[in-house]
């Protein structure tokens, strides 16, 4: 009898060690949070750090300033009009940025034409913290190809800019952007040159790896 006791105590333990060792197995693993501001230090952005961003909003022409005329001048365009672009970043040290980034912007005019706008700029970042609050001023420069219709020009550009975010996932921000940027066109007639200054507030999602 002693020895039949035995041998079902040995059989049960026998099969619930290995049942409860592939429960443990097959439980699902937990998805990754992020972390509190205790687990991380003033600024989490370390090197080598990437930041993608997908920005979509509007584009708010200003005015043109003619330098010769010393005043400023309508852009006889509407508002507003369309933005879009993605910019990279990747932090080279703790909390500070360098990337680029390419995009377009579409406005119509009085005259019902069309003004399309594309910038390529190499950019600089400044990266604050304050979880799950991100905040990033920003300063880019660069050219944009500029076309009126048939007329087409390519122009230095300078743009500043911050944005705002908030930290929804450890892979994805979320926020807004506002900047604004200034260009120059330069002509063999200097009273033709003129300097234009240009808004934008773009919605965007920023992919984080």
């Amino acid at each position: 009898m002693r020895n039949t006791s035995a041998f079902l105590v040995s059989l049960v333990l026998a099969l619930a060690v290995p049942a409860t060792l592939t429960a443990q197995e097959g439980a699902p693993s937990e998805q990754p949070s992020i972390p509190s501001s205790d687990q991380y230090n003033d600024n989490p952005y370390e090197v080598g750090e990437n930041l993608l961003a997908f920005n979509l909003g509007c584009f708010f022409p200003m005015s043109f300033y003619a330098p010769t005329d010393g005043a400023f001048e309508d852009t006889n365009l509407k508002i507003p009009g369309a933005a879009f672009s993605i910019s990279y970043l990747r932090t080279v040290t703790t909390g500070f940025a360098i990337g680029g980034e390419i995009g377009g912007s579409i406005a119509g005019s009085v005259a019902l034409r069309t003004l399309f706008m594309a910038p390529f700029l190499f950019k600089t970042s400044w990266i604050f913290v304050a979880l799950p609050f991100e905040f990033m001023p920003t300063i880019g420069a660069g050219f944009t190809f500029t076309k009126l219709q048939d007329s087409s020009h390519i122009d230095p550009i300078l743009k500043l800019g911050c944005s705002w975010f908030w930290r929804a996932t450890i892979d994805w921000s979320f926020g807004l952007n506002t900047d604004l940027w200034t260009l120059g066109q330069f002509y063999s007639d200097p009273k033709q040159n003129r300097i234009g200054f240009f808004g934008e507030a773009t919605l965007s999602a920023v992919y984080h790896f």
